[in-house]
């Protein structure tokens, strides 16, 4: 079995991916599988070793074991995003209006 920010990072780089290459999702969302169509910038899942995943954990303060979302709340965000990409495309604004129903502004 492939997870599909896997696949579609194999897609993305036209290569295989052996198991021991790492990678993270620079948005958090599980459901995730922007790889930016080609812009670095834009993508979400990218190649990352080990140390900068954990780096990127200790940033985000996601050590420990507290998540900023956690279950049904962390699954409705992530079917909200799935149903605006669905509707919308890559929309950033429909997908930043799903993941914060308007309750949380931007800093820009």
């Amino acid at each position: 079995m492939v997870r599909p920010h896997r696949y579609v990072l194999a897609v993305e780089l036209e290569r295989g991916l052996d198991d021991e290459v790492a990678m993270h999702r620079r948005c958090d969302n599980p459901l995730c599988v922007n790889t930016g169509d080609g812009d670095a910038f834009a993508a979400h899942v990218v190649l990352a070793s080990a140390a900068e995943n954990m780096a990127d954990m200790g940033r985000k303060g996601r050590g420990g074991g507290r998540r900023l979302w956690f279950g049904a709340e962390r699954a409705r965000r992530s079917r909200a995003v799935r149903e605006a990409v669905l509707r919308y495309g890559w929309n950033r604004h429909a997908i930043e209006t799903a993941l914060y129903d308007g309750a949380q502004g931007t800093l820009w």
